[in-house]
């Protein structure tokens, strides 16, 4: 494992260890970045009709911008499949008075209960890029913002998803709706604040809200973050982005602002304990051959399951988890173990045992060589040896090389071995090839974009390895008294790019620490449903002591355990004769 990474701002990337102090509100979220400027009604829409609020001109507060509005409409969309009102300001102009908080200007959008015209993929483009060319930000001065179309995030898209329902449907109450902005500047002083507004659409009151205030460091891009749930039948959503400190002549730089909810079905609540709710094919042919999982769904070759999603571990070292299974009252659905290359004979005989005991063999090599030269094929007869003898073994194995590789050496070189190894692991039908990241590397630096370092080829299953850093002390000193969603933070914008690519997922790793527990207790049962939801297919806890940090997750407080029972009870795993 790797130091991870939980803050809604980071104060300089090149040292991510140090996230920024911030204070926000309970189990706030932070998404991929994705549509600069709109918010989703939350009861009801196909496609969202965006109108913005009124906004005033520094020449006359009674001006509106709507002159300059239908020229910033989205390039990536053709015209024809967008409402007349699905435009999006290009300028913004904000005075004392109107949508002012605390003497800076505060941007709100409002989806509508209307049906529109969508794109084949159901989804709204654009990207804004914003900038505050203000000489004064006092409250007797406006502070305005230019818009510029070309997204300040390179080839990363600005979308904005919504669930396709007709237009007098309403969304369950319950559902989590969660928000994310991208910000940058060139001043460390600037402050920005995230907020969703649930509106009670008959008396027009705010009947709840959540913020997330935060300071944005400089120079460099982070995403804020928030998330809420509906607490009135038929309530409206807003959405506010809103400069809450700007000194004069500072730069403010806004990507990708997005409103998001899942999909459920119309007049139903999501049902949180039903691990089918991530279903993903057809189950009949698998359960036919006797792939069968506890919750009746089948599963394929690979391991792969075609609803539900395991729960497992990593158990002390690599040690025979029997003793967590008793407690548990059954076999772990996934284990996950860990070896250097000249253990290839200890690593087949310990899967051996995991497959007859109906635990799926996570596992994950260190190399024998350099990753060029594994590139260069030096190691192919090592992989070959390898795969032929998991191969061998009565059922699935997933495999990776080299997990956790982001600050190991040139990433390039990590990716061309990886597509130098999968072709050998694909030789086998129960052998799963498996890339293990850390997550937070790729969902926060650009030069771990997946776009950018994911092998290119098949991959059966990802990994991420996500910790709850909270009360844990950093490289930097630094100790954090946030806890991590796991939903927004990362199974949103992670989940996302493996479904458009085809790819099952999972976590590789995760865990939180007995004080962390204390202070949020469910935190491993939350993880776990959320995964779900996000159509995750597994869940592999750290309880091990060995973390190479001065912190330990291991179930060792009867409430963690308790926790992880319960998320194991509401997971699937192979149904053993």
């Amino acid at each position: 494992m790797q130091e991870s990474h939980t803050g809604s701002a980071t104060t300089d990337l090149r040292d991510p260890s140090d996230p920024a102090a911030v204070r926000r509100s309970p189990r706030p979220s932070r998404l991929r970045p994705a549509l600069a400027a709109a918010v989703a009604g939350a009861t009801c829409l196909g496609t969202l009709l965006l109108a913005p609020a009124p906004a005033v001109s520094a020449a006359d507060p009674t001006s509106s911008p709507s002159a300059s509005s239908s020229a910033s409409r989205s390039a990536s969309v053709a015209a024809s499949t967008l409402d007349d009102a699905a435009v999006f300001p290009a300028l913004h102009t904000f005075a004392p008075g109107g949508d002012f908080e605390d003497g800076l200007g505060a941007f709100d959008w409002w989806g509508t209960s209307q049906v529109a015209a969508t794109t084949e993929s159901g989804k709204l483009e654009q990207g804004l890029h914003l900038r505050t060319t203000s000489t004064t930000a006092s409250s007797s001065a406006p502070v305005t913002l230019t818009a510029q179309t070309t997204p300040a995030l390179g080839d990363r898209p600005a979308s904005l998803s919504a669930a396709e329902l007709a237009a007098d449907a309403q969304l369950p109450l319950g559902v989590r709706h969660t928000s994310a902005i991208w910000v940058r500047s060139d001043d460390p002083w600037v402050q920005v604040q995230l907020s969703i507004l649930e509106v009670d659409p008959s008396s027009g009151r705010v009947v709840s809200r959540a913020d997330s205030p935060v300071t944005v460091p400089a120079t460099h891009w982070t995403r804020v973050g928030v998330s809420t749930k509906g607490t009135v039948a038929g309530s409206r959503w807003r959405l506010r982005w809103t400069v809450t400190f700007v000194r004069p002549g500072a730069a403010l730089d806004v990507d990708n602002l997005r409103l998001h909810h899942p999909e459920a079905p119309l007049g139903e609540s999501v049902a949180a304990d039903d691990p089918s709710t991530s279903t993903s094919t057809d189950t009949s042919s698998d359960v036919a051959a006797g792939r069968v999982l506890t919750n009746g769904c089948g599963y394929s070759e690979l391991g792969i399951p075609d609803c539900g999603a395991y729960v497992g571990a990593a158990y002390g070292s690599n040690t025979d988890p029997s003793a967590l299974e008793a407690q548990l009252g059954g076999q772990l659905g996934v284990r996950r173990t860990f070896w250097q290359a000249s253990q290839v004979s200890s690593a087949v005989a310990v899967a051996k045992q995991d497959v007859a005991a109906g635990r799926i063999p996570w596992i994950s090599f260190k190399l024998p060589y350099s990753w060029s030269e594994m590139a260069a094929g030096k190691g192919d007869a090592w992989a070959k040896d390898l795969v032929a003898k998991l191969d061998a073994l009565d059922g699935p194995v997933w495999l990776a090389f080299h997990h956790e590789p982001e600050t190991d050496g040139v990433m390039a070189q990590w990716t061309a071995m990886q597509e130098r190894l999968a072709p050998i692991v694909h030789t086998s039908d129960n052998v799963a090839f498996s890339v293990i990241l850390t997550g937070w590397h790729e969902v926060y630096l650009d030069e771990y974009d997946l776009d950018t370092i994911w092998p290119d080829v098949r991959v059966d299953v990802a990994g991420f390895d996500i910790y709850d850093w909270w009360g844990v002390r950093q490289s930097s000193g630094r100790v954090s008294y946030e806890h991590l969603d796991l939903e927004g933070d990362y199974f949103e914008p992670l989940g996302e790019w493996m479904d458009a690519h085809g790819i099952a997922w999972g976590l590789a790793e995760s865990g939180h620490t007995a004080s962390a527990d204390a202070d949020e207790s469910g935190w491993i049962e939350n993880a776990y449903q959320d995964l779900v939801d996000a159509g995750g297919i597994a869940y592999a806890y750290f309880d091990t002591p060995y973390t190479g940090t001065s912190a330990t997750y291991s179930l060792s407080t009867g409430s963690m355990r308790a926790d992880f029972a319960r998320a194991w009870a509401r997971s699937t795993r192979i149904a053993l004769d």
